[in-house]
């Protein structure tokens, strides 16, 4: 028998166990006859898990499991920290790819799908999974219970299993609520002139007190239906645009929010739900300044955008950055993964911890 504390064993162990978690995942279905050993599929599953197989993560007997479809290697560094290094808990994170490149044969893989996904969870009796893109609209229907908010969005990013059940969840829009509630605050600070005001009807006096009443959102992908839904719960008007028009009203109907039109609209706050804000120029991007032009303040999902970002700042926009969301969904995402695993008292501290890893997971690179 192998000696457990042996590194050639923790390796060994954590690419059995990565196989068996991306087998499950693309091939296995309760019944199904697996007929895909020799598919690109697996070719393709197996380099993922040969990059992933590089972050060192013991296993052992009683090792349990969480499973997210980021992809990433960085997050597995960086919860590998979180959760061995720091909270001391034998739980592995498990990241894996959910298909759609080119196989070998340069052919698009088949994506994951959401009932594999849930298997996946059920046969490893893991803590859970976080769904980073894909199956967040698709996996409701598999689950045993779906929480207010998600069910109100339509999109679930988080599942714990709780005993034989599992229960999707959506942070997303715990942490955009945050972000955006913490932007307009920080935004009307921002206002306050250097010197008093001259007088009660001053510039700063006026912005000041004015609310923000309307957005538009650019973009209709599955981040559109979380803005729509947290807007409204704040009596913001949402209106919907995007590259194409005719895409952007239908998803505006099925939202209940109108179609952005230029000339009866001008919104307060602009919400970019789209991967563009990194290209070279917005003037590119169709009806993306046209949306904005209007706008006092302007969020972006993306986790860089420093096109937008350059923009706001030529144009006197208050530019909210996506790592505002990212700190507060992440952190009401772990404390539902790990309750019950670590005390509460760790817990209120978690930012602080997610940082600490996360600056461990940069310096394993450098």
């Amino acid at each position: 028998m192998k000696d457990a504390s042996s590194p050639a064993w923790y390796l060994a162990a954590g690419c059995a166990l990565g196989a068996a978690a991306t087998f499950l995942v693309y091939h296995l279905r309760e019944g199904r006859k697996n007929d895909a050993v020799a598919s690109p599929r697996v070719a393709g599953a197996g380099k993922s898990v040969e990059t992933i197989a590089a972050v060192d993560t013991p296993i052992g007997p009683n090792t349990r499991y969480i499973i997210s479809t980021s992809g990433r290697i960085s997050s597995m560094r960086r919860y590998k920290h979180l959760l061995r290094d720091i909270l001391k808990v034998d739980i592995a994170y498990i990241v894996i790819n959910t298909g759609g490149e080119e196989g070998d044969d340069d052919k698009p893989t088949r994506k994951i799908a959401a009932i594999d996904f849930c298997d996946a969870i059920r046969g490893l009796k893991a803590i859970g999974g976080a769904i980073s893109k894909d199956i967040k609209g698709t996996v409701l229907h598999e689950l045993d219970k779906v929480d207010n908010i998600a069910q109100a969005v339509g999109a679930v990013n988080t599942i714990v299993r709780e005993e034989d059940r599992l229960v999707g969840y959506n942070t997303d829009a715990e942490g955009f609520k945050i972000a955006i509630v913490q932007g307009i605050q920080e935004y009307k600070r921002s206002c306050k002139p250097k010197a008093p005001p001259k007088s009660p009807a001053s510039s700063y006096e006026a912005r000041i007190r004015s609310k923000v009443k309307s957005c538009v959102c650019y973009g209709y992908g599955g981040v559109t239906a979380v803005v729509v839904a947290v807007l409204k719960s704040m009596g913001i008007e949402v209106y919907i645009t995007g590259r194409r028009l005719e895409v952007a009203k239908t998803r505006a109907r099925e939202l209940g929010v109108s179609t952005f039109d230029k000339s009866n609209h001008k919104p307060d706050l602009f919400v970019n739900a789209a991967p563009v804000t990194d290209f070279d120029s917005l003037e590119k991007i169709p009806n993306f300044l046209e949306a904005l032009s209007t706008c006092r303040i302007a969020f972006d999902h993306e986790l860089v955008g420093q096109t937008l970002v350059d923009h706001c700042k030529r144009n006197g926009i208050f530019h909210i950055p996506g790592r505002s969301m990212y700190w507060p969904q992440m952190m009401a995402q772990w404390r539902l993964f790990l309750k019950g695993i670590v005390p509460e008292k760790k817990l209120v501290s978690l930012r602080q911890l997610l940082e600490i890893a996360d600056k461990m997971a940069q310096d394993d690179v450098c």
